[in-house]
């Protein structure tokens, strides 16, 4: 129907849902209306044993490459949920690497100077380096894991600079970007 012959779509239970229900709610909107094949990719935004627990479960449906955030109070889960995530053989993760404490600290005084609606707000809250410190921690989680780990919407140098420094280390990073960070600057 259009040439499209596969989707590869985002799992996602919430915050206190098992894994399970998620897939089992994205089989629900897949199963029977898809006229491609599809497969899918986990959201892990809670942590805890019965999360851990059902991963193997995740692998035998197929499940091989889960999401993460470092950002997003609503999807993240913490360092130490990250290391324990990772250190979890089978699959792998892809990771939103950002500093959500000091950008939302850095949003709430933008929005204190009146400046919320202000286009330019965004980059100011959101500047280059601390997307590199969420990156560069994120690589450290990892070498201490020893697990392979995928950061996701790389946005700029300095962070692609701090998988360069963890490649050299012998890590194995692999980055993706979008269109838009390579076309666009702040």
């Amino acid at each position: 129907h259009g040439g499209t012959t596969m989707v590869i779509d985002f799992a996602c239970p919430n915050k206190g849902e098992t894994l399970g229900y998620g897939l089992d709610l994205w089989h629900k909107k897949a199963d029977g209306k898809c006229s491609c094949d599809y497969g899918f990719h986990m959201t892990i935004d809670d942590w805890n044993e019965g999360i851990e627990g059902e991963l193997d479960d995740m692998f035998a449906a197929g499940i091989t490459s889960f999401k993460m955030y470092l950002t997003y109070p609503a999807m993240m889960i913490g360092d130490g949920a990250v290391y324990s995530a990772l250190k979890v053989r089978g699959g792998i993760a892809g990771v939103h690497c950002e500093n959500a404490g000091v950008i939302d600290a850095r949003i709430a005084e933008l929005k204190a100077a009146g400046r919320a609606a202000d286009v330019s707000a965004h980059p100011e809250a959101r500047p280059d380096y601390l997307e590199a410190e969420a990156v560069a921690r994120l690589l450290r989680i990892a070498e201490a894991a020893d697990a392979p780990v995928v950061i996701v919407h790389l946005t700029n140098r300095e962070a692609l600079d701090e998988v360069a420094f963890a490649r050299a280390r012998g890590q194995r990073v692999y980055v993706e970007t979008c269109p838009q960070y390579l076309a666009l600057d702040d």
